[in-house]
Formats: C-alpha cells, sequence, structure tokens
C-alpha cells in the first residue's frame, strides 16, 4: 500500500501459501480496514471426470481476509471445498497440456472480485463459472448462486445475464443494487462488454436489469474489464466501464450516454480495473528536468497539482534561489511540459526548474543542468548534501528526454486512476 508520495506504507503477505502466492486480480480494503486478496495456486486433482488425466493438477481459486497493520489472517476460503469442478464452463481436452502439471495447472474457476458486506458475508466473481457467489463470513458455506450452471436466482430476461464476468459489487447496504462487469459470451454471434446495473431480491431469489452500459463501438473485451458507479450513494451517478484486453474505458451518465471516450493505445495495451476518483498526488522525489540548449523539458512523475512551471538561470548551482534569475514560465501542458528558451538573452550557466500550484505556491524544484551538458545533475542539493545523480526519476530515450510515464501499478489520467 503507498501513501499520496508513493511511499510504501503497508506490505502485505498472503498467509500460508509461500512468499509469491498473492495475485493480482484482487485487492480490496474493507470498511473495517483489512484487506481482501484473491490467491491462485496449483493443487494435485483428478480430472478424468473432466476429460483430463487422474494425476492431474488444478488451479484453485482461495481468498483471504488479512488484518493490513500485523498481517495476521482473519478469514480464508477455496473454491474447491464448495463448488464442483463440474459447474465450470471451461473445458479440457485430453490432449491438452493444461493441468499436466503445476505449472500448467487447469485454471477451472478464475476468482477475479472479492467484497465484504455489512453482515460480514462475501460476494465474489467466479470468471469461468459465469457466477457471482455469496459467501458465508462464518463459516464458508454458499449462500446462493447468481448465475452459472447451478443459480438460484431467475432473471426475468436474458439481458440480464452475463458471462465470463467480473468486479462484482453490491451499491447499498440493503444489498439491492449490484453492478457487474459482463464481458460477454465470445461463442455469440454479436459479443458486446457491458457494465450492468442489476436489481436483485434475495427473497425472492429474482435478478433483472436496471441498465446496462458500454461505449460507443460497443467493444469487445475478452479479458479484464471493471465498472464503477462513481458515487454509489447517488441515484443518479456516473458509472466509469473498463474494456480490460481492449484499450479503452468511458464515462457514462445513468441512461447510458457516453460523456466521455477514450482510447489509450493503438493496440497491446490493457487496463484490469478503471477507477474515476479524488486523488492528490505528493511524490516525495524531486521534478525532472531536461534542457538541450534551446528547450527545457519539466515532468514530475505522479504529482497531480502542478498548474505551472517557472525556469530559472544561475550563476552558481548551489546558491540560494534567490540569487537565481526567472527567464519562462508555462502552464503545466499534459505529463511533459516544454519550454522554448532559444531567445532568452540574459541566459547564465544553469538552468533548473520550479513546479507552482494553482495558488502560485511552489511545490518543489528540480536539480540543476549546466551548459554543455544538458542532463548534468547538481552534485549537491540547496541544504549542501551529495545528491544521488539522475537514477532516479522518468524513464529517459537515448538523447536523455523523457520517454513518459511507465507504471505498472497505477497510471493518473486526470483524476482516472488506471
Amino acid at each position: 500500500m503507498l501513501n499520496q508520495s508513493y511511499d510504501e506504507i503497508a506490505h502485505l503477505q498472503v498467509a500460508g501459501f509461500g512468499d509469491n502466492m498473492g495475485d493480482l486480480h484482487e485487492f480490496y480494503i474493507t470498511e473495517d480496514d483489512t484487506a481482501l486478496v484473491a490467491i491462485y495456486h496449483p493443487i494435485p486433482w483428478d480430472l478424468t471426470s473432466m476429460g483430463g488425466i487422474e494425476d492431474g493438477w488444478l488451479m484453485d481459486s482461495s481468498f483471504q481476509e488479512l488484518d493490513i497493520e500485523t498481517g495476521d489472517l482473519i478469514f480464508e476460503w477455496n473454491a474447491t471445498d464448495h463448488v464442483g469442478v463440474n459447474e465450470t464452463y471451461v473445458s479440457l481436452a485430453p490432449d491438452d497440456d493444461f493441468g499436466r502439471s503445476a505449472e500448467l495447472a487447469w485454471d477451472w474457476f478464475h476468482i477475479n472480485s472479492v467484497m465484504k458486506d455489512e453482515n460480514g458475508d462475501y460476494i465474489i466473481s467466479g470468471r469461468t463459472m459465469s457466477c457471482v457467489y455469496k459467501i458465508s463470513g462464518e463459516d464458508g458455506h454458499i449462500i446462493w448462486r447468481l448465475h452459472g450452471k447451478r443459480s438460484d436466482f431467475e432473471f426475468e430476461s436474458s439481458d440480464a445475464e452475463f458471462h465470463f464476468q467480473h468486479d462484482a459489487r453490491w451499491l447499498n447496504e440493503k444489498q439491492t443494487r449490484m453492478t457487474v462487469w459482463d464481458n460477454g459470451d465470445p461463442q455469440a454471434d454479436v459479443s458486446v462488454s457491458r457494465g450492468l446495473l442489476l436489481d436483485i431480491d434475495q427473497d425472492a431469489r429474482t435478478a433483472s436489469l436496471v441498465q446496462d452500459f458500454t461505449n460507443e463501438n460497443r467493444t469487445f473485451g475478452e479479458f479484464m474489464g471493471s465498472v464503477q458507479a462513481i458515487d454509489a450513494s447517488n441515484e443518479t451517478t456516473n458509472f466509469m466501464l473498463g474494456f480490460g484486453s481492449e484499450p479503452y474505458f468511458a464515462e457514462v451518465d445513468r441512461d447510458d450516454n457516453v460523456l466521455l471516450s477514450v482510447q489509450l493505445a493503438q493496440s497491446d495495451v490493457t487496463s484490469y480495473r478503471i477507477y474515476k476518483q479524488q486523488w492528490q498526488g505528493k511524490p516525495s522525489t524531486d521534478p525532472d528536468m531536461f534542457w538541450n540548449g534551446s528547450h527545457v523539458y519539466l515532468s514530475w512523475n505522479g504529482a497531480t497539482d502542478v498548474e505551472t512551471w517557472e525556469v530559472y538561470t544561475g550563476a552558481n548551482e548551489t546558491s540560494d534561489m534567490n540569487s537565481w534569475t526567472r527567464i519562462a514560465s508555462a502552464r503545466r501542458t499534459g505529463f511533459e511540459t516544454t519550454i522554448d528558451i532559444a531567445d532568452v538573452d540574459n541566459m547564465d550557466t544553469y538552468v533548473r526548474g520550479k513546479a507552482l500550484n494553482s495558488d502560485g505556491d511552489e511545490l518543489g524544484r528540480t536539480k540543476v543542468s549546466g551548459d554543455g551538458e544538458p542532463n548534468q545533475r547538481s552534485s549537491t542539493d540547496d541544504d549542501g548534501e551529495e545528491s544521488g545523480g539522475d537514477e532516479s526519476g522518468a524513464a529517459s530515450m537515448a538523447d536523455g528526454r523523457t520517454a513518459g510515464m511507465y507504471f505498472s501499478v497505477l497510471l493518473v489520467v486526470g483524476s482516472v486512476l488506471i
């Protein structure tokens, strides 16, 4: 877990499964400040009933609830303890390599979301089961199945049904509204991925579609994806849609009118989930700058409050900022801002940049670049202590210019978190 300066404030490890068994499919913070994490782990399994080998391997899906402060295990659930493998929609061919080794264990369940409700029970999504399960927080038994081969619910229309879904969430404490990302049936004549808003009657065991949401292209994202009610307490809230394996996300209103449509890349870019929320990033690192003699390139990875960049020149790289002269300024333009200083007459030996917020307050300064060595960093910082050089900061091309943002966990686009 990271704070708003992107410093690690907690490091969680799943209990009892070894060092590397935590999985990317879920990390959810509950109202009790505990964490829900998904776990995939191979186990020996007789697969003959499913067309596999007797000495086969199954990829079990589990989840744990952990105390964030201590790392102690609070609750654990394993799919194989409660669900039959014959409920899956994934076939296993006799000549299939899957199921023949621990490395290629058969992924029959594929847990991809977990949420804890107000009563201490859980809802989980099993993708390859096309089913959402409500799990007892007392003993782990299945309270009900929503969709799948053994559904306990009657769907009032086929439009309310989902296939190979992700991201199942309750929207209210009464547990009458749920959102689900329906990836769509890849075997259908026309496949479209949708966000679903469902009415769930747990007493009558009925499910009905309130509204479905998609983008203008009616994109089919075969795997991954998400739907977020931006303000779940508001009946007229907008929704964020993430199309997973396809490089798109969208914001739509309650009636499925598209308000924002974004394509992240041409291809080969995926996003597991998309969120829109307030985020104020205050990196503990310094801003980055590159100066090639005529242009200054400024960026600050993860900083959200930068409104304006200023460029200063000075004769002494270690001098106080009062002796530096401001030579240019510009409003921030995306991740990297370029400022032309080719025609500045009063240039001195060194250049540095300063980041300001909307009130004109200083947020941070770059290190110093010296004349003749455009990417040089100062050997000392303002306190006279040694600086670590240019080993940190944004990724760079061969010429030293910022190449862009490369995040494995978080990409901030405005207030949208990817």
